[in-house]
C-alpha cells in the first residue's frame, strides 16, 4: 500500500510539470503496423536489449610488415630512378633507329628514282621509229648511207639523244657502210632534274 501510494505521488508530480513516466513493454506485444485493420495475430515482444557493434578485433603485431628501412627506402629509390632512365635510353635509341630507317628508305626511294637500268635503255630504245636507209651524193660525187630514225637523217657516227621517262639517252649511230648492219652504240644516260629536286645529288649517267 505505501509503495502504491509513492507512485500515485510521483505520477502526480511528473504530471504537474508536463511529463509522463514512459509505458512499460506489456506481454502482448507490439501489434504489427502492417497488418489490415480489424486483424489480431500473434504479436511480437520487443527486446529491451541494446544493441552494441562489436569492437574490432586488435591487429597482430607479428603479422604486420617490417618498416622500410632508410637504406631499403634508398635503394628502391635508386632501382626506380635507373629503371627510368633504362626506359628514356631505350625509347631514345628505338626513335633513332626508326629515324635512321626512314633516312635510308628515303635514298633508297630517291636512288631507285634516279637510277638507270637496261629496262630503261630498252624502253627508250622502243620510241625509236626507223624510217629506212638512204643514199646522199654530195658535190664530189661521194656517196654516203643515211638512216631517218623519228623523222631525221643521221649518218654513220652521227649521235641520238632523245627524252624518255625523266632521263635523257645517247646513242651514236654506227654500221651505215654497204651491206653493214645498222647498230646503235649506248654512249650515255643521266637523269634529268626536276623543280623538286634541287638540292639533290644526281646519280651518274650508266653506259650500258
Amino acid at each position: 500500500m505505501k509503495r502504491l501510494m509513492i507512485i500515485v505521488a510521483a505520477v502526480a508530480v511528473m504530471s504537474a510539470f508536463g511529463e509522463t513516466p514512459a509505458a512499460e513493454p506489456t506481454e502482448e506485444g507490439v501489434r504489427n503496423p502492417f497488418w489490415p485493420i480489424g486483424y489480431e495475430g500473434t504479436r511480437e515482444t520487443i527486446s529491451p536489449e541494446v544493441f552494441k557493434r562489436p569492437k574490432p578485433a586488435a591487429s597482430d603485431p607479428s603479422k604486420l610488415p617490417p618498416p622500410i628501412t632508410a637504406a631499403e627506402k634508398a635503394s628502391r629509390e635508386a632501382a626506380k630512378v635507373a629503371a627510368e632512365k633504362a626506359a628514356k635510353e631505350k625509347a631514345e635509341k628505338e626513335a633513332k633507329e626508326k629515324a635512321e630507317k626512314e633516312a635510308a628508305e628515303r635514298a633508297e626511294a630517291e636512288r631507285k628514282k634516279r637510277e638507270i637500268t637496261s629496262a630503261h635503255w630498252s624502253a627508250a630504245r622502243a620510241t625509236l621509229k626507223f624510217g629506212g636507209r638512204v643514199k646522199l651524193r654530195e658535190d664530189d660525187a661521194i656517196q654516203s648511207t643515211s638512216v631517218v630514225i623519228n623523222g631525221k637523217v643521221y649518218s654513220d657516227g652521227d649521235y641520238i639523244s632523245i627524252t624518255h621517262d625523266s632521263r635523257r639517252f645517247t646513242w651514236r649511230v654506227e654500221g651505215l657502210t654497204d651491206h653493214g648492219t645498222l647498230k646503235l652504240v649506248r654512249v650515255r644516260a643521266k637523269y634529268i632534274e626536276k623543280p623538286g629536286d634541287a638540292g639533290k645529288q644526281p646519280s651518274k649517267g650508266a653506259k650500258k
